[in-house]
């Protein structure tokens, strides 16, 4: 045997060594992501039939040898490095695609709870929660059926839906919270002058009023910190203001007139505004008659029997 012929023989050797070596090595990395594919996403139920399909339909073919060896087996290494890459990019779709679905998981269970806050508040809103918690339900049973991709880009679709709709009805609760909230404001202030005024078989519901009215802006606190995992309802607070307040104001007319009435409102706002510091007499008068839309003059009246009547306590101190 001549020295060329050896060295050539020699060489393929090593050539078929080293693709041999690559593809037991390629074998391995395929196994291996493989196994991890089927133990990580089996056992999530609707991604098992999603990633045996992937594992199925990218299976390598046995080697077929036709001609050389070494080209034969060069053009199965170059497959099975395709193969991985093909795997590869599955397993990041698949890591992402979990981990969106369990951020929608968490999205649908907000979107459940701040439904029903808001079923009683706006049925239109509420329908259309209900509508995109089903196509999330529906997603979920279908997904297993469906390529990556086109279960990526869904996905995407209605984490969006649950998003909005759920900030939607956030911004409905929080937004009723404060009507409450601004209507107990107007009902403690006209509380405040009935508990002066009211005769003895008044006074006894108009300090019932008065409790209610703070155990209400409790409870309505206990709801914003917890909504809207909270069993707390936002109806019926309406109707019972209004009743409270038709009462409260039937109370304050016997004792005093519309625009008495208006201008202690105004002074007590002053007065929080205030915050315990001093205000000369004049600016006082001018503050009262630009919010009541009185003249100087009545306003001026007004306090003066207000102050009368012990309603109001007006100092005035002399140099």
């Amino acid at each position: 045997m001549s020295t060329g012929k050896l060295v050539t023989k020699r060489a393929d050797l090593e050539t078929l060594t080293d693709i041999l070596n690559r593809a037991e090595k390629l074998k391995k990395q395929i196994e291996n992501l493989v196994d991890t594919l089927v133990k990580v996403y089996s056992s999530r139920g609707n991604l098992k039939p999603m990633v045996e399909r992937i594992v199925r339909e990218y299976e390598l073919k046995p080697i077929e040898i036709d001609g050389s060896l070494v080209r034969n087996l060069e053009d199965y290494v170059r497959d099975m490095e395709l193969y991985l890459k093909k795997l590869i990019r599955y397993a990041d779709h698949l890591d992402k695609l979990s981990n969106g679905l369990d951020n929608m998981d968490k999205l649908a269970s907000d979107l459940e709870a701040w439904a029903n806050l808001v079923k009683d508040l706006n049925e239109y809103l509420y329908s259309e929660a209900l509508k995109a918690l089903s196509r999330y339900n529906a997603f979920l049973t279908k997904i297993g059926n469906l390529e990556v991709s086109e279960a990526l880009s869904t996905a995407a679709v209605i984490s969006d839906d649950l998003r909005m709709l759920t900030r939607n009805c956030r911004t409905l609760v929080l937004k009723r919270i404060r009507e409450i909230r601004s209507s107990l404001g107007s009902l403690r202030s006209l509380a405040q002058i009935a508990d002066r005024i009211a005769v003895l078989e008044d006074k006894e519901k108009v300090t019932r009023i008065k409790e209610w009215i703070s155990e209400t802006e409790r409870k309505l606190d206990l709801i914003e910190q917890r909504a809207p995992y909270t069993d707390e309802s936002l109806v019926g607070y309406g109707a019972k203001i209004r009743e409270y307040m038709d009462f409260l104001k039937r109370v304050v007319s016997e004792m005093l007139s519309k625009e008495e009435t208006r201008v202690l409102k105004e002074i007590g706002k002053i007065g929080r505004a205030l915050d315990g510091r001093s205000i000369r007499f004049h600016e006082l008068v001018e503050l009262v008659s630009r919010y009541s839309g009185l003249s100087i003059d009545e306003s001026m009246k007004i306090v003066y029997k207000l102050s009368k009547k012990n309603l109001v306590k007006v100092n005035v101190k002399l140099p």
